[in-house]
């Protein structure tokens, strides 16, 4: 795998999550009832810093928790490295961002102390959240960590021509200009190649699993054959107009 990985065009497509809190905080809450079976299925793990745990390293006091300087260094840079909108930032724009996302980390500490201390949070719901946000976030870094360099997606002149030859009519009616119809036929077919390259992908590492589905279980839940009309969600299975896609709207 080269070092160098186009990160940009494939987290306009994958990216769901960014992680809010990092992990091995010094603290760990439990809201809840008590453990069963082994499983935390009626708790909410909330790690947050507690001051004695951060030292000098503290950026904010909250009574006896702290935001430190690191944890607020990471998350900041991990919300940049995965929000492609947030790169290429003036020095001025740049300064309203951090300054707003310092902002919100303490609203979110002080919101999940305050949950935390009146205990009258949906214990399911919560769980369910952050273990989607978890699952979600792990897909998102994967798929960035695995992804070939970005000039794998570039697209030959002949895609190129293909990809506006199928969508003349709509380019017509845009009012671009042959320079811009040009760059806009150029990025939707890259996104097109990576999302190509994404099912591949994923499908990839899906065979080297054992996969059993509960038809019945899932006819019960309304999970049918109807639903696998168009692939994967998000878009993920369209082709390029070289491999007979049929005519529809210019992919968004």
């Amino acid at each position: 795998m080269a070092d160098k990985k186009g990160t940009g065009a494939i987290l306009y497509i994958i990216i769901a999550f960014v992680v809010g809190l990092g992990a091995g905080f010094g603290l760990t809450k439990l809201l809840g009832g008590a453990v069963s079976g082994g499983m935390k299925t009626d708790k909410i793990m909330v790690q947050l810093n507690k001051v004695s745990d951060v030292g000098n390293d503290w950026l904010v006091k909250i009574d006896d928790y702290a935001i430190s300087k690191s944890e607020f260094d990471d998350s900041y840079n991990l919300l940049k490295s995965t929000s492609p909108q947030f790169a290429g930032l003036s020095p001025q724009d740049e300064a309203k961002l951090k300054w707003q996302y310092f902002e919100s980390m303490i609203d979110e500490y002080i919101v999940t102390l305050q949950a935390v201390n009146k205990g009258n949070m949906n214990v399911k719901t919560a769980n369910l959240l952050i273990n989607s946000s978890a699952r979600q976030s792990i897909y998102t870094l994967y798929l960035k960590d695995n992804l070939p360099l970005e000039s794998s997606f570039n697209p030959t002149d002949q895609e190129i021509e293909q990809f506006y030859q199928q969508y003349k009519d709509q380019f017509k009616k845009s009012g671009y200009n042959a320079e811009q119809i040009k760059q806009v036929a150029i990025e939707k077919v890259k996104t097109l190649k990576l999302q190509q390259w994404m099912m591949s992908f994923i499908t990839h590492i899906k065979e080297g699993y054992k996969i059993e589905r509960n038809f019945d279980a899932m006819k019960a839940l309304g999970i049918t054959e109807m639903g696998m009309e168009g692939g994967m969600g998000g878009g993920a299975g369209q082709m390029l107009p070289s491999q007979g896609v049929p005519q529809q709207p210019m992919p968004k």
